[in-house]
């Protein structure tokens, strides 16, 4: 059968001292660094989730920064645009003006050239009239 002697309870017992100083010196410390790691390792994955939200708040005010700038762009050229029809009617309407009072002055100047020639013709007619009637007559 077995036989327990005194060796077997000795190594049983530097079995447990053996236990317990490998559970000081090395099971202990590796546990620690194992939970430093876990540590750092959330608390890196933290700061990378902190960093990924911040740069997507960055990249969503920059749209709209940029989306504020494309509307404030088509509101100014919508402007710019209104002015610029604005001037044009104002340029032709001052255009159709100059035109008409052109037109109205070379009108005038005309109807006073017609009047003065008729009135050169009448002055002409009577004469012309009587030479031609004498050379009929006589």
């Amino acid at each position: 059968m077995l036989d327990i002697n005194i060796t077997a309870i000795i190594q049983v017992v530097n079995f447990f001292i053996a236990i317990i100083v490998l559970n000081c010196l090395l099971i202990r410390p590796v546990r620690n660094i194992i939970r430093q790691r876990k540590t750092k390792l959330g608390d890196m994955l933290s700061s990378a989730e902190a960093f990924t939200s911040s740069a997507d708040e960055q990249l969503a005010e920059y749209q709209n920064s940029l989306n504020r700038a494309r509307q404030e762009a088509a509101l100014t050229r919508a402007d710019a645009r209104a002015d610029a029809l604005r001037e044009q009617q104002s340029l032709v309407a001052e255009a159709n003006k100059r035109a008409q009072e052109y037109f109205v002055q070379a009108k005038e100047t005309l109807l006073k050239e017609m009047q003065s020639t008729q009135a050169v013709l009448a002055g002409q007619v009577k004469p012309l009239a009587d030479k031609a009637v004498s050379k009929v007559l006589g």
